[in-house]
């Protein structure tokens, strides 16, 4: 169990690097930031926004593509079952006879 300190209201934690995210986010900040400054904001805005669309449709149309694989993997699945149950039949003698006649 973790034990933390009540100092200052939890103040603290806001600085502990241990286990934080802060760290290795930093340096993408400061890199982000130093763009923004160094060039227009509107330019960055564009570009960080055309990336995000373009992540989000590539990876709406490889969910989509898994997901007609996966329901054309149970349709195949239920039409192999479907005929095992159907080959495996047996039949009985008296039956087969009939049949012949």
């Amino acid at each position: 169990m973790i034990i933390y300190r009540k100092s200052l209201m939890g103040l603290a934690l806001l600085w502990k690097c241990n286990g934080s995210a802060l760290p290795r986010a930093l340096i993408p900040a400061i890199f982000s930031s130093a763009v923004a400054v160094f060039f227009e904001l509107y330019v960055f805005c564009y570009i960080t926004a055309f990336a995000l669309v373009f992540r989000t449709n590539t990876a709406y149309a490889r969910y989509w593509e898994a997901r007609l694989a996966c329901a054309t993997m149970a349709s195949k699945w239920g039409d192999a079952a479907a005929m095992a149950l159907v080959f495996d039949h047996r039949v009985s003698e008296a039956d087969a006879c009939e049949a012949c006649d």
